[in-house]
């Protein structure tokens, strides 16, 4: 199981765990997604969030290197957190149903998700704590957290 935070960090999964504090759908249509450009829902999760491969795509030998070259993790067990993340659904509007869970997530409730659909995370916005601890700021130039697992 392999954790990761840096902004831009993608995962894609057969099924997924999502867990956020808030989800929104993006409404204006079908978006294209990062990976292959196929349309697909797309949802913001926001406030500690974080996306978690539960079973992984059956790819071919050619996907696979399309992913290897995007830096998209997909095994069983990888998994994204963030302040922030843009979570894109193969499905239509509305079929993720999220169910609260009052203790989840520190004082407020957590929406839980478990998806059976292909779905993909992709890191929006870090957790701030980290830019701090590991001495970045909004005016050092260097804003990438280099590959720092927890």
């Amino acid at each position: 199981m392999t954790e990761f935070i840096r902004e831009g960090e993608m995962v894609e999964g057969k099924k997924c765990s999502v867990s956020a504090r808030r989800m929104e759908f993006k409404k204006g249509g079908l978006r294209k997604d990062p990976i292959t450009n196929k349309n697909m829902v797309l949802y913001e999760l926001d406030r500690n969030c974080s996306v978690e491969v539960t079973e992984s795509l059956n790819l071919t030998e050619e996907e696979q290197q399309i992913r290897i070259g995007l830096g998209v993790h997909g095994n069983v067990g990888d998994r994204i957190q963030g302040d922030a993340i843009r979570l894109y659904a193969d499905t239509k509007r509305d079929s993720l149903k999220p169910i609260v869970k009052e203790g989840q997530s520190g004082r407020h409730g957590a929406s839980l998700i478990e998806t059976n659909i292909r779905t993909i995370g992709k890191i929006k916005t870090p957790f701030s704590v980290y830019d701090r601890l590991l001495g970045y700021s909004a005016h050092s130039g260097n804003r990438q957290i280099e590959n720092k697992l927890i």
